[in-house]
């Protein structure tokens, strides 16, 4: 028997067959050295791009790291109310009022002066000496005491001051005679930048205005209260 003949799948692939095979283009030595050197070209361009990128990215947040710390640093070191190393000293000159009664209020004016150390640069500890007077119908000698006061700074200029110590001119019930008495005082108050200077060593000036509370005890059932306000002068 003769074989069967076999039909082309397609005439498309039929042309395709039909076409004679393409001739492999050649490449010189000098082309290939061409399209080395572009490749390489294109390699060395990538590469720098993406390293300057990374640096781009990088930089500015070091920098701003940099530039936030020097300017957090200034900026410490000249808000109101801190402290430098050493000693300080203080005066001032503050009216008070002894509540004597519900009725009755003996008014008076103190004198006092400090002197003490600055622990850290927002906490200071000193012992403090006034001398007062009384005015009306009050005892006529004067009265004084010494305190021994710690003051902390809690924001800028704010201050807050507790401390306790000894007074021997405080008023009798009747108002007349001084007894001795023993007690404490807390207080608040903001102290504004007069002079400050970093770098110099001459004392950094503050005015202080505040107001305290003093509360002494002549016995233990004979409490005194008395509320002392006014100004003052830091040094340090």
């Amino acid at each position: 028997m003769s074989p069967t003949p076999t039909r082309s799948s397609s005439p498309r692939r039929a042309r395709h067959e039909a076409r004679p095979p393409r001739a492999r283009a050649h490449v010189t030595p000098r082309a290939a050295r061409r399209l080395t050197a572009r490749r390489r070209a294109l390699s060395l361009t990538l590469a720098g791009t993406i390293a300057a990128g990374l640096l781009v990215a990088l930089s500015p947040d070091d920098a701003r790291a940099d530039v936030v710390g020097i300017a957090t640093d200034a900026k410490r070191q000249r808000a109101p109310g801190i402290l430098r190393k050493g000693l300080f000293g203080e005066i001032g000159l503050r009216p008070q009022a002894h509540l004597l009664a519900p009725s009755y209020t003996l008014p008076g004016m103190r004198f006092g002066v400090a002197i003490g150390g600055a622990l850290t640069p927002r906490l200071k500890l000193g012992t403090y000496g006034n001398i007062a007077g009384y005015f009306g119908r009050g005892a006529k000698q004067l009265g004084g005491g010494v305190d021994v006061v710690a003051t902390g700074y809690a924001w800028r200029g704010l201050y807050l001051r507790g401390g306790v110590g000894v007074y021997a001119g405080t008023p009798s019930a009747e108002g007349t005679r001084l007894r001795a008495a023993f007690g404490g005082l807390a207080g608040l108050g903001y102290e504004f930048n007069i002079t400050r200077e970093e770098r110099s060593k001459k004392p950094n000036t503050r005015l202080g205005l505040g107001v305290d509370y003093d509360l002494r005890f002549i016995a233990v059932d004979q409490p005194r209260h008395a509320v002392v306000f006014g100004l003052h002068f830091a040094f340090n």
